[in-house]
């Protein structure tokens, strides 16, 4: 899925040339979704394939953060229903909560047990202002983090929908060669919501991003603050009562 931590090298912007040294630099990387076949143009007319079974229990929100200090890193996501609840859904996303820590000094892994959350949006809108987590792990100790986003990128232009590319195709479209397939592109996704007109010419109105990078705060059982970097990810589609959405 996601690997986070921090990063070394260099990249160049604009003709600017910036170098990674190590713990200066937060970094996160996603792997790669080869052929994604549920995604347009070349996934299989809806009419021909079963009809999805509607869920009885809606998701409401999905929280994951990759997230890493000095002293320690770990990754959790948590989901919940319309109304809040933490339990087992039937869908992709459908683990009420998994993941944990790991204490770089002792190599120790701790699973988190329970997760509690107060988050912040821009007034108007389902952006993540500031969130605050609560989490206990399977030894009792209580972790609790404060995530503040930095920057919000959006996953638009990376291949999950039809004209993410500049031949108007995705994931699921063959690029008429078998090397590698490099383009880039200037966007300015400073300002949230926006709107953005894909290379098919398609046009999405008032879009936001759901990944953020963040800096957080974490106080571990031992009352040690420290500040570290996170990768978040928060959909929120629909109906979520916590903080009042609805359809």
């Amino acid at each position: 899925y996601y690997q986070s931590g921090y990063a070394t090298g260099w990249f160049e912007l604009r003709g600017k040339r910036y170098e990674l040294s190590g713990r200066d630099w937060a970094g996160s990387r996603d792997h790669s979704w080869g052929l994604y076949a549920q995604r347009a143009p070349l996934h299989p007319d809806p009419q021909w394939l079963t009809p999805r079974e509607a869920p009885a229990i809606r998701q409401g929100m999905r929280w994951a953060s990759w997230w890493t200090t000095e002293s320690d890193s770990g990754f959790y996501s948590v989901h919940e229903s319309e109304t809040g609840e933490q339990l087992q859904m039937n869908d992709v996303f459908g683990t009420p909560l998994e993941g944990g820590v790991d204490i770089d000094a002792s190599g120790e892994h701790l699973n988190f047990v329970k997760a509690e959350h107060e988050m912040e949006f821009i007034e108007g809108t389902r952006i993540l202002k500031q969130g605050v987590w609560r989490l206990t792990d399977e030894a009792g100790g209580l972790w609790v983090q404060t995530y503040v986003p930095t920057s919000s990128w959006h996953p638009l232009t990376i291949g999950y929908g039809a004209g993410s590319f500049k031949d108007g195709g995705s994931m699921f479209t063959y690029h008429g060669v078998e090397g590698l397939v490099q383009e880039w592109d200037d966007f300015d996704f400073s300002t949230q919501p926006y709107d953005h007109t894909m290379y098919n010419g398609d046009v999405m109105k008032g879009v936001h991003s759901p990944e953020y990078l963040a800096e957080v705060t974490t106080v571990g059982p031992d009352g040690i603050e420290l500040v570290g970097s996170a990768h978040i990810e928060l959909f929120i589609h629909a109906k979520y009562d916590p903080y009042g959405f609805e359809d």
